[in-house]
């Protein structure tokens, strides 16, 4: 069954008609008959928008990129791919931009500990995380929580106590780097519904956290452990980036 075929099915089964689907997406008149019969291929952030439209489930979504999202060898390829990189922001962008949007996560953040404070490191390049910025009114990279302040923050509540935490509100992971108003206005604009926020560590030392977003109510009970190994890899890739990275500075400096 092609991508085309995929969505015309999901769509039937929502009850909506093309132009109804294409209201919703802000597309314009005739693209879904286009890609329906197979004429043109959608844009990853055309199948973001169309899922979170019809409120796809993760393994749905996943199906309109040609995955599944518990095959272990696609799993290994890709985390495999992350933990040969040693450039920290491409290992960054390959985990929110290629896993974890291949496995059918429609956004993820990932956030970095320096310190006191906690950065928005890195966010899936997408559709739905242009309409989330659009509500920002200054740079995502210049927000940041502190450990020590904001301990109500469910993002550095992972961090510190290296738990995951569930959470159905974009505000309870964001404020106060952002305002609760901001936070649920981004909640009203992307359509985020479930949120599952992992902490970032090794060798027990918790340095970040991820934030896995879906655009249905769930509780991630069947992909809990996937989640907790995707997260640990991604975990190691970052610090052997770091590490090396460190090295990089270190032999480029004058001998004395």
């Amino acid at each position: 069954m092609t991508v085309g075929q995929k969505i015309k099915r999901f769509r039937k089964r929502a009850g909506l008609s093309q132009l109804s689907l294409e209201l919703a997406i802000e597309a314009s008149p005739g693209s879904l008959s286009r890609i329906e019969s197979g004429k043109v291929n959608p844009t990853k952030e055309t199948i973001v928008d169309i899922a979170t439209a019809l409120e796809l489930e993760t393994k749905e979504i996943a199906s309109l990129f040609g995955i599944e999202v518990y095959d272990n060898h696609h799993l290994f390829e890709e985390t495999t791919r992350i933990l040969s990189t040693h450039n920290l922001q491409e290992v960054l962008d390959m985990a929110v931009d290629n896993l974890i949007f291949k496995m059918g996560y429609p956004a993820s953040c990932i956030f970095l500990a320096k310190g006191d404070h906690v950065s928005f490191s890195a966010l899936t390049n997408s559709n739905l995380s242009a309409k989330a910025l659009a509500c920002l009114d200054k740079p995502l990279s210049s927000l940041s929580f502190s450990l020590t302040k904001d301990t109500s923050n469910l993002t550095v509540k992972a961090i510190k106590e290296r738990k995951v935490y569930l959470t159905y509100y974009t505000r309870e992971y964001t404020v106060p780097a952002i305002t609760v108003e901001t936070a649920d206005r981004i909640q009203e604009v992307t359509g985020d519904k479930s949120n599952i926020i992992y902490p970032l560590f090794t060798d027990d030392e918790p340095f970040g956290a991820i934030v896995y977003v879906k655009n249905v109510v769930s509780d991630f009970k069947d992909e809990r452990e996937t989640l907790r190994v995707i997260s640990k890899q991604i975990a190691v890739a970052i610090q052997n980036a770091r590490k090396f990275e460190s090295l990089l500075n270190t032999a480029s400096k004058p001998q004395v």
